[in-house]
């Protein structure tokens, strides 16, 4: 039983770190509701005040296009399963070790590795997840 949550508490975090960057990195709905939101808006201002009006609307519609053109970089990917599986390792390592020897110092090391784990994969590997093309 403190096996089975020992492995449970150790796999939580960095599991977590992954998959949250995948649920909470689409979120192209918003820009392209506010890109719509910018075209009718231009479609109600004067002609002689619609041009900075415009000109956010290319920007949005070029940083939409830029977003939308990447790639994910599948050698990212399975380094950020990689981590997340070997921190979730030796955080159930570290915790089976502080119930089973019943020194808190393990505790406060365990906590410090699945923090640093965590924070391995959401900041390394979080910011260069996708592939853009080249510009040329």
């Amino acid at each position: 039983m403190t096996t089975a949550i020992a492995l449970g508490t150790a796999a939580i975090p960095p599991f977590f770190a992954l998959f949250t960057k995948f649920f909470f990195d689409e979120r192209d709905s918003g820009r392209t509701r506010k890109i719509k939101q910018l075209a009718q808006l231009a479609d109600t201002i004067p002609e002689s005040h619609r041009q900075p009006l415009l000109d956010l609307l290319d920007i949005q519609i070029e940083r939409y296009a830029h977003r939308s053109s990447r790639k994910l970089d599948g050698s990212t990917l399975a380094l950020m399963i990689v981590l997340s599986i070997l921190t979730a390792l030796l955080t159930w390592g570290g915790i089976m070790l502080a119930i089973n020897v019943h020194v808190w110092v393990f505790g406060i090391l365990t906590a410090i590795i699945a923090l640093f784990g965590v924070l391995l994969i959401s900041v390394g590997g979080g910011s260069n997840l996708y592939k853009y093309p080249d510009a040329s």
